[in-house]
């Protein structure tokens, strides 16, 4: 929509401009007139010109004046003088205001048609190169992230050349090799079970956007990107302690990530040491994974650890260990088992190493004997190598000691109830439904509270409850909240705000929404066709 105004105190020159020129056949959508200047600035501010024709003497304030005030108003409108005049002080001021054009009266109505209609081509052809000029800025701010990710896995690869990659990504990677100290960080994502691809995804474009350079001021360059679903590579470019750079990182997870990660994930992280060129950054890197996991296996989500150098320090457990927890099981005595796995994962807490499959491994062999006596006691059938291999896989899967000693006792717990007679998985599994039916009311009921109940791991129950039932915990909420609406309908005394909050949930929109999906119909519909929904 292009706006012009016409300003001359001649009122014939006004109307004939006005009413001989076929403006919309020009690409002008709307004309407005103006008797002087004091009358045109004002208009000016309320419509927004896109092109001023204004005559250059005229009383009050003359063009000259009016043109430089509109101009500073809105630097991109068009100025075409009006004058009968040649006074060369005119004319080299309407040169410096850039005017499009100058016009001598008489006018030739002829001549303003044709300066009026270059003037909107040039707009028009302005307009069109400002809108690819933001749609190709757009498009690079939305690929900025995937080439920070792709600089980042190249430089801690290590395989690239630093002149190829300024010749492949311009002024992205330029500022990065004049920093004169780099530190690498490597932040390890443990994603929830339940959480799906599409979520995933999206958040982890979201956590790109937390990680981006302007949340880190104190350097001069950031890159960050997923080097792969569970692990996140930062590289920092400038001067700064690792102290500070951990310290940095640390509130600003604390501040930012809670509100996004709402119980989907939980991060760990380590820093590598700060290194002076980008050929030493791969075995920095390196580093910082490694002490990235160990933080992760070792002490609570979301601490952030530097590299202190390899650690001697080497758990050996005590010779007896897997005879005593053989003979404890052979025997019937439980605590003895379960306190057995909790008095050796307090002593590996206490005597972190680095190799974390080391630690593992000690657990793998104290599942085999649990196996081994359930085979004994003939409550499952004698496994082979490739069993050997499935139950190390499940082992190796587990993030955190607190995790892998969980995972053993509920294992204790299964051999114990069979030797009593009963079986584990359905009591146990029974005792977290159970839960579910007391509790399908609460707003706040979630896979992590069921677990703070039952005393397990949140990573560990899902995997438990979708094993025996074949059904995700969300799902089976999802089931009794549904079930316990269908039967509030078929009372018909609430009404559907009333019923959706009574099942859990604060928005009857998304519960109706819910209902149709799981049933077919929406409430309204089910109650109106009882039984045949």
């Amino acid at each position: 929509m292009i706006r012009l105004i016409i300003v001359d105190d001649e009122k014939t020159t006004r109307n004939s401009l006005q009413e001989y020129i076929s403006w919309n056949k020009l690409g002008i959508d709307h004309v407005f007139t103006a008797q002087n200047g004091l009358d045109a600035l004002e208009m000016a501010e309320k419509t927004k010109p896109d092109i001023l024709l204004t005559d250059i003497r005229m009383p009050k304030m003359d063009g000259i004046e009016l043109a430089f005030k509109v101009r500073k108003l809105y630097p991109d409108c068009a100025i075409i003088f009006l004058s009968g005049y040649t006074d060369k002080e005119y004319l080299k001021k309407a040169i410096h205001l850039q005017a499009i054009s100058y016009i001598e009266k008489p006018i030739s109505i002829e001549e303003v048609k044709a300066v009026i209609r270059r003037t909107v081509q040039e707009r028009l052809k302005r307009a069109e190169e400002n809108a690819k000029e933001i749609k190709l800025r757009e498009s690079l701010a939305r690929s900025l992230p995937l080439i920070r990710r792709e600089i980042a896995v190249e430089l801690v690869k290590g395989e690239a050349d630093p002149a190829e990659l300024a010749e492949k990504y311009g002024e992205v990677f330029l500022n990065l090799p004049s920093a004169e100290f780099f530190t690498p960080v490597c932040l390890l994502v443990n994603w929830h079970p339940e959480v799906e691809e599409g979520t995933k995804i999206s958040l982890k474009r979201d956590i790109l956007d937390i990680l981006s350079g302007e949340n880190f001021p104190k350097f001069s360059v950031c890159l960050a990107g997923f080097e792969d679903d569970e692990k996140i590579i930062i590289i920092f470019a400038g001067r700064c302690r690792q102290k500070q750079t951990a310290d940095i990182l640390e509130q600003l997870i604390a501040a930012k990530f809670p509100r996004l990660s709402k119980g989907r994930f939980n991060l760990s992280a380590g820093i590598g040491p700060t290194v002076r060129s980008l050929a030493n950054l791969p075995q920095s890197y390196r580093k910082a994974v490694a002490t990235a996991a160990n933080t992760q296996f070792y002490a609570t989500p979301g601490r952030i650890h530097s590299y202190r150098g390899p650690t001697s320090a080497r758990f050996q457990p005590e010779k007896e260990l897997f005879q005593h927890f053989r003979a404890y099981l052979s025997r019937n005595e439980r605590l003895e088992a379960t306190e057995l796995v909790e008095e050796l994962t307090a002593k590996i807490r206490f005597t972190p190493e680095d190799n974390i499959n080391r630690v593992k491994n000690i657990y793998f062999n104290l599942l085999l004997i649990i196996f081994e006596v359930a085979r004994d006691r003939g409550f499952i059938y004698p496994y082979d190598e490739n069993e050997k291999n499935y139950i190390w896989e499940e082992i190796e899967k587990i993030k955190t000691l607190s995790e892998l000693s969980s995972y053993i006792n509920l294992n204790i717990e299964s051999v114990f109830s069979r030797m009593e007679g009963q079986n584990a998985v359905p009591n146990k599994t029974y005792e977290i439904m159970t839960y579910i039916k007391e509790n399908y009311a609460a707003k706040d009921l979630s896979v992590q509270s069921i677990a703070d109940h039952i005393y397990l791991s949140h990573t560990y129950l899902c995997a438990f409850f979708k094993k025996n039932t074949g059904k995700t915990i969300n799902e089976y909420i999802t089931d009794i909240r549904i079930e316990k609406a269908k039967e509030l309908l078929r009372k018909g005394k609430m009404k559907l705000y009333e019923i959706a909050d009574h099942v859990g949930y604060t928005d009857p929109n998304y519960f109706s929404s819910l209902f149709k999906k799981h049933t077919g119909c929406t409430p309204s519909q089910f109650k109106e066709k009882i039984g045949l929904c």
